[in-house]
């Protein structure tokens, strides 16, 4: 049976994969003025320092830069976005300690997808799409591309919830201000999902943006998540966030998810404020945050005896772009967990201080 579904799940991956590159040849073949192409490579490069033990471990949570006293790909990854009037399509392939850590529980094939969907404007006259296939996730204020990011390394709550989901979205961009969607999903953050757990899963997106200089940004989720995990299954989750630009140099990041599974013993918290400052116009800039997670039931943070685990983040930064492609990132983190440990390997602790440097490339090509 293990082995039937595995041949499925690759048959489908396949045939998704083929059904995009024939709908982007044939509208390739009848491109009009308003077609557009965009081919872009993402690259993230790192190197750590850690200043305890050299065997220790970031905590098991994190999926990008996992590796300390080490340098590693975090990410590269090629994508293809053609688009017509009334047709859209993606194809992103991709490799790296990302696509290792957080998508080990697909299957092989499907470890390499970045993203692979394809979508309908129903009309000229209004912005209406329905998307289908693997999607960038509708939670969050983070990319897996390193360069999009204003902090270096990624946000706890970001590597908790999904970077990319599974399903059919439909969505509506009524004018520059608002932007609304719904999406049926196949799980949290999965590809490779049983058929089953279609249509048990459901997101919502609302978008408002007063003016071009500030975003507030509501994502939510319900759905069933797998019975091994915890027999309570339905998981609700809650992510808000709030970007401003004070000045053409300064700007405020803000953020509060909450999620419960099952019952109030269940629920988690996190808070996130991220400040940045622009030193020098497009080439030189600061960036400094702080996040509190608290986890009681320890569905995601490491449960020590009978203590409710509560971990902080806190970071600073500097990022130079060398060129408009470039960035050059140094980032000092320090991990704390209160009334917990970090699970960090043979050398448990509570604390980690660790240091990055990051190359970030993003190289573009539009038509």
């Amino acid at each position: 049976m293990i082995v039937y579904k595995r041949r499925l799940y690759a048959l489908l991956v396949k045939t998704f994969l083929l059904i995009n590159t024939a709908v982007f040849f044939t509208f390739s073949s009848f491109s009009q003025k308003k077609d557009s192409l965009h081919i872009s490579v993402n690259a993230d490069a790192y190197a750590s320092w850690f200043t305890q033990a050299s065997n220790a471990k970031r905590p098991a949570y994190w999926v990008n830069y996992t590796g300390l006293n080490t340098a590693g790909l975090n990410l590269l990854a090629g994508s293809v976005h053609y688009r017509t009037n009334h047709f859209r399509t993606t194809l992103s392939a991709m490799a790296g300690e990302y696509a290792r850590q957080n998508l080990a529980a697909e299957d092989p094939l499907a470890r390499h997808i970045y993203e692979a969907n394809v979508g309908y404007r129903f009309t000229s006259d209004e912005d209406i799409w329905l998307d289908v296939g693997v999607l960038p996730s509708h939670i969050g204020m983070e990319s897996v591309a390193g360069i999009k990011n204003y902090a270096g390394t990624r946000n706890i709550i970001s590597d908790i919830t999904p970077y990319y989901e599974t399903g059919v979205r439909l969505s509506y961009t009524p004018n520059d201000e608002w932007y609304f969607a719904i999406l049926a999903l196949n799980g949290w953050q999965r590809i490779t999902a049983p058929f089953s757990a279609f249509g048990k899963n459901w997101g919502i997106q609302v978008t408002y943006r007063p003016n071009p200089h500030w975003i507030i940004n509501s994502s939510s989720f319900i759905g069933e998540m797998p019975e091994y995990q915890y027999s309570e299954r339905t998981r609700i989750y809650s992510n808000l966030f709030s970007t401003i630009n004070l000045n053409p140099r300064m700007s405020v990041s803000a953020g509060w998810d909450w999620g419960i599974q099952g019952n109030r013993s269940m629920q988690w918290n996190d808070l996130l404020f991220q400040y940045r400052y622009e030193i020098l116009h497009k080439k030189l800039s600061f960036t400094t945050r702080y996040e509190y997670l608290t986890d009681p039931a320890g569905l995601f943070l490491f449960k020590d005896a009978s203590f409710k685990p509560k971990h902080h983040l806190t970071s600073v930064n500097f990022d130079y772009k060398s060129t408009e492609n470039i960035m050059l990132r140094t980032e000092l983190n320090y991990l704390f967990a209160n009334r917990s440990v970090l699970n960090s390997g043979p050398d448990l602790s509570d604390r980690q201080l660790s240091f990055f440097f990051i190359v970030s490339i993003q190289l573009n090509y539009k038509k």
